[in-house]
């Protein structure tokens, strides 16, 4: 569940029209506000009570842009993200955010179509992100370094981008750990499942045996097309998996898992996975769950 809202949130779009004078950014956060009851009260609230949580244990100075500029510098410097708090923000925020995520999927096409998107900082970001994980570098250090690239103290005045910044920390810190990124296992059955270790020392290991990421790549393909709705991918890690370890077996879960949703749409429905009607969508989703489970 949590993952699936860490997805939520970074998927999230507008649905109306884009202004000329206002930010995207804001509308982006606006969509998601006009998505909850009470617009957006309490998401609002808890955003304003994890900042002044991270000011209390001092990860954040105070709630300025500079601050949090200042928290990027700091993680680019000693390439870690590692802070001492036990307090999730994602599942603080988990009964609040209710979304749609197809509707959120036609949205995302809707903000990409808008004319001025390519010159907004939402697509530089996301460009330069997209590069490190191309490239393999998925280092704190370096995603760090890509945010500052693009960002501003004045960005962070931004509840978007602060939400980000949440995020990222909630996914990364060492109390709510990676772990807690994952679906737990209650009641699933793993009996089928492609299960998969990540130990300490980075190594991925399938039925006993280590493997790399290319050879991970062909049995998650392999595994999914054999299996299709009755897969599950059982995910086992330690305290000390390296963050980039973990990271990049995600990446290529998600993406062998996106391929195959590609081509079932283009096989059956003639055009990309992205344009499906939502029915189409749920379809094919079902076809190709994405359902990863803590061992």
């Amino acid at each position: 569940m949590k993952k699936q809202l860490l997805i939520i949130i970074f998927i999230s779009s507008v649905t109306f029209a884009f202004s000329q004078n206002e930010r995207i950014e804001i509308q982006l956060q606006n969509c998601t506000y006009e998505q909850i009851e009470d617009n957006g009260k309490e998401l609002k609230n808890e955003i304003k009570e994890f900042e002044n949580y991270l000011i209390k244990k001092k990860i954040l100075i105070d709630s300025t842009g500079k601050s949090y500029i200042n928290l990027f510098k700091k993680i680019e410097k000693e390439n870690d993200v590692e802070f001492d708090y036990n307090y999730s923000f994602t599942d603080s925020i988990q009964e609040i955010i209710i979304q749609d995520v197809y509707k959120q999927m036609d949205c995302q096409v809707d903000l990409i179509n808008s004319d001025n998107y390519l010159n907004t900082k939402v697509y530089k970001l996301q460009t330069v992100i997209d590069s490190i994980k191309t490239y393999g570098d998925i280092m704190p250090s370096n995603i760090a370094s890509g945010i500052l690239s693009v960002l501003d103290e004045k960005d962070f005045e931004l509840e978007y981008y602060k939400i980000k910044t949440f995020v990222l920390l909630d996914a990364t810190n060492t109390t709510s750990g990676i772990t807690q990124t994952l679906v737990k296992n209650e009641n699933v059955n793993l009996e089928k499942a492609l299960k998969i270790y990540l130990n300490e020392k980075g190594e991925i290991i399938v039925n006993d045996k280590i493997i790399n990421l290319t050879e991970l790549r062909e049995l998650v393909k392999e595994y999914e097309s054999k299996n299709k709705s009755e897969s599950i991918i059982a995910l086992k890690t330690e305290r000390e998996t390296m963050y980039k370890t973990y990271i990049e077996v995600s990446n290529i879960i998600v993406e062998e898992i996106k391929f195959l949703r590609e081509k079932v749409s283009r096989k059956k429905y003639k055009t990309d996975f992205d344009k499906l009607t939502t029915e189409q969508a749920s379809e094919v989703i079902k076809m190709y769950p994405q359902k990863i489970v803590e061992q």
